[in-house]
Parts: structure tokens; C-alpha cells; sequence
């Protein structure tokens, strides 16, 4: 059973452990993956499984740190659709705040067992992200990793970087948030160590609030504020098209 503390996941210390990191690294897009001298650097990485509503809202928290991050978009989201007007907004406020989009691809989705197919739909969904938004799409992370993607080592893959590839495997440390809970050591623990030169963080916004909650809390929020987005959009829609609301 994971020793879970809601204190470890808010905002508040979001901003602090930020702070930090700004003290100890230097940021790199991922485009300078091979540009690492003996420097202290990190890739700062967010996956949206869940909600680009929080994902603007760390955007913003970064960009007033002077941080510059990467945003991972997935197109088979159960929680959000890139294709909807006000998801096309969100993404392109992210960007306003000087961050980078990249892919989020899932493997699982199209059932890929080669890498001739992982190529294939790479280059399917690149191609759908950047005619969406108008951005070369250069990085891309799997999501929910596997044994099978874990195998898919190369640095690129249809002409963009992996993040999962041999080097952040080898070369690069790894800390992460998946699960609303720190996979492996905590980013605070990970700040400490002075032995840590690369650094790969990877945080889903989902898992920080204002407020203490468990992660499964935090999910059932996020699905009530989109079930009331949602019934509000239907009411607007009827009263701007002069149309019955009947209930």
C-alpha cells in the first residue's frame, strides 16, 4: 500500500518545488537531448490524460516561474476531445505561455506489435496534431508505458524524439507522478541528491489542487465539473439559438 500524503500534491507545493528546480537545473527542450554537457539539466514533462483545463492552469504557474515545459496532448482521451472548440483554446493558451505541445500516444489503441506500425500511427497522429494547431511535433511519450513500448528504445521514431528511448532510460533519471502518487522517488527526495546531474520529470496536472483530496477524489471532481461544463454548454446553446429548454 502506497504511503500517501495529499500535502505532497498541491498547488502550493507545485509552485515550491518549482522554485527549487529552477535552483538546481537547467531546463532543455527536448530537442537538445544530445546537447547535455556535465550541467545540471532537466526535461520538464506533463502527459494530459485528464484535463487541459489544469494543464493551462500549471502553464500559467510556469510561465510566471520563467519555466518553460512540455505538453503531452492525447487523442484518445476519455476526458477531453482536442477536436472540441474550447479544448482548441486551451491548447493554444498553453502555447501563448511560450510552453511546447508534443504526442501522447497510446500503443494499446491501435493494437501495434511492430515497429513498422508504430511508425505508421506515429506519423498518423503527428500529422493530426500539427495541421490542429499549426506546430511541428517533435517529441512524443507513450502512454501508459508496457513492456511492449519499453522494447521501442530508438531516439526517434517518424522523425520525432522518444522519451522513453534507450538514453532517458540509461543516461537520464526518471521521476514521476503517475496515479496521482510518486512511482518511484519523490520529486522532493529527487531534488535532494546532489549525485543527479539528469533529470527527466514527468507530472500529470490533474494530481495538483488547492485543495487535499486522494487521487480518486480528484477524478470524481474533474468528471462533475465537466458534467456541469457540459449541461451548461447544452442551456447556452438553446438560449442563443432561441430554441425550448424543456425539463
Amino acid at each position: 500500500m502506497v504511503n500517501y500524503d495529499p500535502k505532497e500534491f498541491t498547488i502550493e507545493c507545485y509552485i515550491e518545488l518549482l522554485k527549487r528546480a529552477v535552483n538546481k537545473f537547467r531546463f532543455l527542450e527536448y530537442s537538445e537531448w544530445d546537447k547535455c554537457n556535465n550541467e545540471n539539466v532537466v526535461f520538464w514533462r506533463h502527459d494530459i490524460d485528464f484535463s487541459l483545463e489544469k494543464a493551462v492552469e500549471m502553464a500559467k504557474i510556469e510561465h510566471e516561474n520563467c519555466i518553460k515545459a512540455t505538453y503531452f496532448l492525447l487523442l484518445h482521451s476519455n476526458y477531453y476531445n482536442l477536436f472540441d472548440r474550447n479544448s482548441l483554446g486551451l491548447v493554444r493558451e498553453i502555447l501563448s505561455y511560450g510552453h511546447s505541445i508534443g504526442l501522447h500516444f497510446d500503443c494499446n489503441y491501435y493494437k501495434i506489435q511492430s515497429i513498422l506500425e508504430l511508425i505508421d500511427w506515429l506519423t498518423f497522429e503527428k500529422n493530426i496534431l500539427q495541421k490542429l494547431f499549426n506546430y511541428s511535433i517533435e517529441v512524443f511519450s507513450f502512454h501508459n508505458p508496457s513492456s511492449l513500448t519499453m522494447a521501442f528504445s530508438e531516439n526517434t521514431y517518424a522523425g520525432m524524439i522518444n522519451t522513453y528511448s534507450k538514453h532517458f532510460k540509461t543516461k537520464v533519471n526518471y521521476c514521476s507522478d503517475s496515479n496521482g502518487f510518486w512511482r518511484f522517488r519523490s520529486l522532493d527526495d529527487v531534488l535532494n541528491d546532489d549525485s543527479i546531474n539528469q533529470l527527466q520529470v514527468l507530472t500529470h496536472p490533474v494530481w495538483w489542487t488547492t485543495e487535499l483530496y486522494m487521487p480518486r477524489e480528484k477524478i470524481i471532481n474533474l468528471i462533475e465539473m465537466s458534467k456541469k461544463n457540459a449541461i451548461a454548454q447544452y442551456d447556452h446553446a438553446l438560449l442563443t439559438t432561441n430554441r425550448q429548454n424543456i425539463s
